[in-house]
């Protein structure tokens, strides 16, 4: 948003707000459109989740028609 008042056309409000252009300046100042409220981390509560590592080469993923498409 440029000027003050914004052009009408130019204005975010919370329907464009998620659109380009408008979600350039929207998503930096989404307090200013959306309610929110910080929400407090404690680092040491966390619960570690589990991990596993597999190789690329094993990845395949279901598309349409039943073919199958691999990572690489």
């Amino acid at each position: 948003m440029h000027g003050f008042p914004p052009a009408p056309e130019s204005r975010v409000t919370l329907e464009n707000w998620r659109r380009s252009p408008f979600n350039r300046w929207s998503f930096q100042h989404v307090r200013e459109l959306v309610p929110s409220a910080d929400i407090p981390n404690d680092p040491a509560a966390g619960w570690p989740l589990p991990s596993d590592f597999i190789h690329m080469d094993a990845l395949a993923i279901p598309a349409d028609g039943g073919r199958v498409l691999a990572f690489d």
